[in-house]
């Protein structure tokens, strides 16, 4: 009996193939390799998948033809790992891109070790596996493994070998070396015809060095990357689109027509927005200076940037933050109103043309007020008072009409209390029509316009502790119909109002009975009289919420866990939310109170909040496209 000689893999530190001296036993139930040199680490299934091939000078010319005739992929077995493993085992046959698994018995398993006696280059798929089974515990245990020979008395009958790795670069020619010092006697006339294929051995060994160097450099880049945080991968896989996207339209500019260009233009400047959200995305610090961030609103220009107006605490004036791009890399911040008290519940909307408008609470004064800035970054500010009744104008909000009207949504908390309505006769507010228009009750209002400027009001009925809804009939809100959308206990606090591309008003409130946030979705565009509620998150979840809808469809809403101190978002696949998504954004101390959402024109959320342990204003992109 022989001992066989196996070439058995190789791997990617040493570049080349490892010879493995083993023996066959000759008891049944030991029917086995004795592999002391294991050349593959046992990878994370159950058997490792290591390409064995046995060379015999002798059949190599007849075999190497049968093997041209077969252009499959060699078969594959699956080598026991220990001596004491002579259980039956899987074997896995690879052809091609074809995979069954047979059982064989350790009998079989042996015979079809020696009955492999030809040496193949390795294929592209073998080596892809050989790399994923090497892993990196350690080229030592390779090295230790190549170089220790099983000597045995059943074979010193035709063979003697002597392995020595000296340079682990030149395998090949230590293959040549142990292939002509084990020719047997007899065989000396034949080697200078078998020198001529061990020299397109060895030719085939340069070139999967040389492949399975490219892959090793590959696999170095997998892994660092694989270490990365998950978003700055999307980023660099983004800025390359955006890049080849910006070449691309350099490239055609001069020869093709404008409608080109501009479907070129809009596709990077999408790049670009996807780019900004996903900078957010870990959130970003926008104003520190004192205890400031409350009361935060934020809007979107038709250009990405983030406005945010929002109450400085400390010196108890109301600031506006504009951000200079998309990510806020940097900003300007002003004071837009220096007097003292004022700031409180502030709501933020953007003319046509990107003018912020915002509309607040003087503290000090008691009453409702608005800013119209000049220009984008409110460098002149004008200050109008639209409501000076005894404290008035708590709990704003704002929209703007197609003609870049303010109206506003807010509280009287004179008297009986009411919901009010201010609707500005022009763009400077002149003139402003007030009425009440829901009486008593009135917190927590939110406001939404029809395209065609009708106003829509929900807002929680304080006296009967339940949420409502007001459709106007017109833009002054001449008359109005009331609808209670929830009447059960305590339901309705910090509602946010939306309206679906149909114009169906969806509603997400605090049910502060049992801490729970919900959403309320009317039954069409002109009736809320049997609306659907569904409970979206619970455990004292459901504060400062804030409600977009997607243009294609997506409801979107933020809101403050007050159980962990998190920002969260809760994301429906639909506008009746049947699939629901819900995600931690921020979680680090005590964050997301005052949240403000707004959507870019891809969809995507940004959201404004408090960061109420560092008294800081924050801002967070989310990708939901």
């Amino acid at each position: 009996m022989l001992c066989p000689l196996s070439f058995h893999s190789f791997h990617p530190q040493n570049n080349g193939f490892m010879l493995i001296v083993g023996r066959q036993r000759s008891t049944l139930d030991e029917q086995h390799y004795d592999v002391h040199a294991r050349p593959v680490r046992q990878p994370q299934s159950k058997h490792a998948q290591v390409a064995q091939h046995v060379w015999d000078p002798a059949t190599y010319g007849v075999q190497e033809q049968q093997h041209r005739q077969h252009e499959a992929a060699p078969y594959t077995d699956v080598l026991p790992h220990r001596a004491t493993d002579v259980e039956p085992r899987h074997l896995q046959l690879q052809a091609g891109s074809h995979t069954r698994q047979t059982d064989v018995d350790a009998a079989s398993l042996a015979r079809r070790k020696s009955s492999h006696r030809s040496l193949q280059p390795m294929t592209s798929q073998s080596q892809r596996q050989l790399v994923n089974a090497g892993g990196a515990r350690g080229q030592g245990e390779w090295l230790h493994s190549a170089t220790k020979i099983t000597q045995t008395s059943r074979c010193v009958q035709l063979w003697m070998i002597v392995l020595t790795v000296a340079v682990i670069g030149i395998i090949g020619g230590l293959i040549a070396v142990g292939l002509s010092a084990s020719q047997p006697a007899g065989t000396s006339a034949s080697t200078a015809a078998s020198m001529d294929d061990i020299q397109k051995v060895q030719d085939a060994l340069e070139v999967i060095r040389q492949e399975l160097r490219e892959q090793a450099n590959v696999l170095v880049l997998l892994q660092a990357n694989a270490s990365m945080h998950a978003n700055t991968a999307r980023v660099e896989q983004l800025a390359d689109q955006l890049n080849n996207q910006t070449a691309e339209l350099e490239a055609v500019s001069e020869k093709f027509d404008g409608m080109h260009i501009d479907t070129l233009q809009q596709a990077s400047a999408e790049h670009a927005a996807t780019l900004s959200v996903l900078r957010l995305s870990n959130g970003f610090l926008v104003d520190n200076d004192g205890h400031v961030g409350s009361h935060s609103s934020l809007a979107l220009t038709s250009g990405g940037l983030p406005v945010m107006a929002y109450l400085d605490n400390t010196n108890r004036v109301l600031k506006l933050a504009v951000c200079a791009d998309a990510s806020c890399s940097t900003s300007t911040i002003r004071t837009v109103d220096s007097n003292s008290g004022v700031g409180q519940y502030t709501s933020v909307a953007l003319t046509s043309e990107d003018i912020p408008v915002v509309s607040y609470f003087d503290d000090n004064l008691g009453d409702l007020k608005l800013v119209i800035c000049n220009d984008l970054t409110c460098s002149d500010p004008t200050l109008v008072t639209v409501d000076e009744d005894e404290w008035v104008g708590l709990d704003t909000s704002l929209a703007i009409t197609s003609n870049n009207h303010p109206v506003i949504a807010y509280y009287d908390t004179f008297g009986d209390t009411s919901l009010n309505l201010a609707v500005c006769g022009s763009v400077s507010c002149s003139s402003p029509t007030l009425r009440s228009i829901a009486s008593p009750g009135g917190l927590y209002p939110s406001l939404a316009l029809t395209l065609t400027n009708i106003p829509f009001i929900s807002f929680h009925d304080d006296a009967n502790g339940h949420l409502k809804l007001i459709e106007c009939s017109d833009i002054s809100c001449t008359t109005s119909t009331v609808y209670t959308v929830d009447s059960s206990d305590s339901v309705g606090l910090y509602t946010s109002l939306a309206l679906t591309a149909t114009g169906i008003p969806v509603i997400s409130y605090f049910d502060s009975a049992n801490s729970d946030l919900l959403l309320a979705v009317c039954d069409s565009a002109t009736s809320c009289s049997s609306p659907m509620i569904r409970t979206l998150d619970d455990n004292n979840v459901g504060q400062f919420t804030s409600l977009a809808v997607s243009s294609n469809g997506r409801l979107i809403i933020s809101y403050w866990d007050g159980f962990n101190g998190d920002l969260k978002l809760a994301v429906c696949g639909d506008s009746t939310c049947s699939r629901l998504a819900i995600r931690v954004l921020d979680s680090v101390d005590d964050v997301g109170q005052y949240s403000s959402l707004a959507l870019t024109s891809k969809g995507d959320a940004v959201i404004s909040y408090l960061d109420s342990t560092n008294s800081a204003l924050k801002l967070i992109g989310v990708l939901v496209a």
